[in-house]
């Protein structure tokens, strides 16, 4: 799977999940601040990743991922 197709497909499970437009999303945007995530909303994106591509993401490894393009980088990473 390329970077392309994993930006569009994660970008669309959030979209869906957290009710956001896609071409809202960009890849410099703070996820936390995004998507008004606390906790709980947390959790659930971990959960839209790990359905969708089989990648479990710790809670320590979420701290780090600040932007979206952390996200989509570390998703390449793994699935490479």
């Amino acid at each position: 799977m390329t970077k392309q197709e994993i930006i569009e497909q994660i970008n669309t499970a959030i979209s869906e999940r957290f009710e956001i437009a896609v071409a809202d999303i960009h890849p410099d945007d703070i996820i936390r601040h995004k998507l008004d995530l606390n906790s709980l909303s947390a959790l659930e994106m971990l959960v839209v990743v790990k359905r969708k591509y089989g990648v479990t993401i710790t809670l320590r490894e979420l701290s780090g991922l600040v932007t979206f393009e952390d996200l989509y980088d570390y998703l390449c990473g793994k699935m490479s």
